[in-house]
């Protein structure tokens, strides 16, 4: 399992294409590689099908939330 967190929103468009071609081919490569991506950046959250969501609640709580996209 490979987690990335880096500052993806510092990359331009095709950069930040090629940063995330890069990351798909490999977790789809063989050899069951997960690939996890920690970001903020909406242009991720929409091109990721399946992430987790995690916002403060309050008093040092988090919520985590599943969202699958197909």
């Amino acid at each position: 399992m490979l987690f990335v967190d880096e500052g993806f929103g510092t990359l331009g468009g095709e950069a930040l294409d090629a940063a995330l071609a890069t990351l798909q081919a490999l977790a789809s490569s063989t050899g069951g590689r997960k690939v996890g991506v920690i970001s903020h950046v909406p242009a991720l959250r929409d091109r990721i099908p399946a992430h987790i969501e995690v916002t403060l609640s309050g008093e040092g709580r988090s919520l985590v939330k599943t969202v699958s996209r197909h």
